[in-house]
């Protein structure tokens, strides 16, 4: 099975004047945003392109300079290190450029945003926005999107696109993969309609949706043609929420959650390996989860996250990495702190978590499917 590393094996050697931009690249260079480029990557749009832009072989070997110099992790997984290092050894990646590179995480607002540009060397800027990394905060501003919106990062991503395309006169591609996917869809939807029409496309790998009428008002229309969503076979949190555009599913060789690792999907050739749906499984979660979902209002599913949050925070824990560590140690302080809460909180999570077992054994025994999805539109 192969997925994007061995894509780089067989085709980097190939340039993109040979052969375009295809869904394998952008999937490449939306994960690049995972990557830590605080110290390599200037985050000024300098008249910007052209003094702060350094290319992928080059930022790679400062990168792992830095690393070794601090002789500890540099926040990369063992993928994505394998990634660079192929993406610096490509002809088809190496002489890209990098710039603008902004990475924010905000305890106060519940922010988590980054982002970065890339310059392919076809006239075109890719903007990659990063997904929700191991940082509880970042965990938290998704489950937020369940009451609020927009949430910190969705403005800040408008914003950095809107900065971006007054330096850069050239068609844009956006994209990114979980959060980041989602961020690439709204910033679309709500950015001038003047840097719309320069929209080249939109790419959403496996990102999560939006609540009810949230990009009614938006330019959505204008660039939906243009957005590509793609999902993992068994896809949960592709699925969550309302889903804006049709979705193209790939065949992934994890299972549940674990598909959403884009290392997981596979490729042939410079094209993802497709089938015809998701899987029985991953649309019972959809319909549950959004029925769940729905079942609250606004102000519930607030009450419901900060709960959940606030039992978390008491473990102290910064990182979902820390959280498990100490994982003993965490589950008592987190049984404690539940022990301790005040009478309606815990009747209110009883009464939540009791509503989900209720709607998945409902859906279960009725097997029901997505277009007998009940929603309830009133609530937003």
């Amino acid at each position: 099975m192969s997925n994007m590393l061995d894509y780089l094996d067989w085709r980097g050697d190939i340039t993109i004047h040979q052969s375009g931009i295809n869904d394998v690249d952008c999937l490449i260079m939306s994960q690049i945003s995972y990557m830590n480029f605080s110290e390599v990557v200037d985050a000024k749009p300098a008249a910007s392109f052209g003094e702060a832009e350094i290319t992928i072989k080059e930022a790679s070997k400062r990168l792992f300079e830095i690393r070794e110099q601090a002789n500890e992790g540099l926040l990369l997984s063992d993928n994505d290190t394998n990634l660079l290092k192929e993406l610096a050894k490509s002809r088809r990646f190496c002489n890209m450029k990098l710039a603008a590179y902004v990475d924010r995480c905000d305890e106060e607002e519940e922010k988590q945003f980054a982002a970065i540009c890339i310059f392919p060397g076809d006239s075109t800027v890719y903007v990659s926005f990063r997904g929700t990394d191991d940082t509880l905060v970042g965990w938290k501003e998704d489950l937020n999107m369940s009451f609020l919106s927009p949430v910190p990062s969705q403005t800040e991503a408008l914003e950095y696109l809107n900065v971006i395309a007054k330096e850069f006169d050239g068609k844009i591609r956006i994209g990114g993969h979980s959060k980041g996917g989602n961020l690439a869809v709204y910033a679309a939807s709500f950015c001038d309609s003047e840097i719309q029409k320069r929209i080249r496309s939109v790419y959403c790998f496996d990102g999560p949706g939006f609540v009810n009428r949230v990009l009614d008002d938006s330019g959505f229309g204008k660039v939906e043609a243009r957005i590509h969503a793609f999902v993992p076979q068994s896809s949960v949190v592709g699925m969550l929420l309302g889903h804006p555009v049709n979705y193209t599913v790939v065949e992934s060789v994890q299972t549940g959650l674990y598909q959403h690792d884009p290392y997981s999907w596979q490729v042939k050739r410079n094209n993802f390996i497709c089938l015809e749906n998701v899987s029985a499984k991953s649309r019972f979660m959809d319909i549950t989860l959004e029925e769940w979902i729905y079942s609250m209002n606004s102000e519930q599913r607030k009450e419901f996250v900060e709960a959940v949050y606030a039992i978390v925070q008491q473990t102290e824990a910064k990182t979902l990495l820390e959280l498990s560590v100490n994982g003993l140690k965490n589950a008592k302080l987190i049984l404690r702190t539940m022990k301790g809460m005040d009478t309606s909180t815990k009747k209110m999570l009883q009464a939540t978590f009791s509503a989900l077992m209720r709607i998945a054994g409902r859906n279960l025994k009725y097997g029901r499917k997505p277009e007998e999805r009940v929603k309830n539109e009133a609530v937003t």
